[in-house]
């Protein structure tokens, strides 16, 4: 619809027009991506218990402090 009306608007109008379609077709994009991205299956390392892991570092560090 803009491109139509755009051929009765000055050329700076149409210039702004042109750039807003750009930036808007990019947010598309991006926003494409991030569905896709956030659509992924999560892998075997994003579903381990962070608060074991935790745990085993800290474990792991307080022998290293008691031995050394």
């Amino acid at each position: 619809m803009l491109e139509m009306i755009g051929k009765a608007l000055d050329e700076d109008v149409r210039k702004v027009i042109n750039t807003c379609q750009t930036r808007i077709n990019r947010i598309t994009r991006v926003l494409d991506g991030l569905y896709v991205f956030s659509r992924m299956p999560q892998t075997e390392e994003a579903q381990k218990d962070l608060n074991k892991i935790i745990e085993e570092v800290v474990a792991s560090q307080n022998e290293r402090l008691r031995n050394g």
